[in-house]
């Protein structure tokens, strides 16, 4: 065999070998084209989702803001009211001691008659009607008053 033909034996082995390596890098690249291919349309869809969680976001931020004033006025209102309470509350147990002051029976030195017959006498002439009817006038006017 001559030396030549050995040698173009030995360059058409790595033509094949080339045209072999040739071939299965055209197909990984072929699939990297694709891959990328796919690759931009996970970004563009990920950029999508990412501008509808930004706008979603920001809908949360102004329902949270909406909601954190109405609470807060809630919060005020009810502040308010738990003063005006305190105060109606303290204004009715103001009231109530002048009541009951003015209900308190007055004490009066009972006279002990000597007899029986003495104390049916004395009965009628103690008039306690009045002093009951100007107590309950006053107890009028003191709930009139507190009105």
């Amino acid at each position: 065999m001559n030396i030549p033909f050995l040698m173009d034996l030995v360059l058409a082995g790595l033509l094949v070998a080339m045209i072999v390596h040739g071939v299965l890098l055209n197909r990984r690249l072929s699939q990297l084209r694709n891959d990328r291919d796919e690759l931009a349309a996970v970004v563009r869809d990920f950029q999508v989702a990412t501008g509808q969680a930004v706008a979603g976001l920001d809908g949360i931020r102004v329902a949270a803001d909406s909601t954190g004033r109405t609470l807060q006025e809630r919060i005020d209102s009810g502040r308010a009211a738990i003063r005006d309470l305190e105060f109606l509350v303290e204004r009715g147990e103001r009231a109530a001691e002048r009541l009951e002051a003015g209900s308190r029976p007055v004490a009066r030195p009972v006279a002990r008659p000597a007899s029986p017959l003495a104390a049916s006498a004395a009965a009628p002439a103690a008039a306690p009607a009045p002093a009951a009817a100007t107590d309950a006038r006053s107890l009028l006017k003191a709930i009139e008053g507190m009105q």
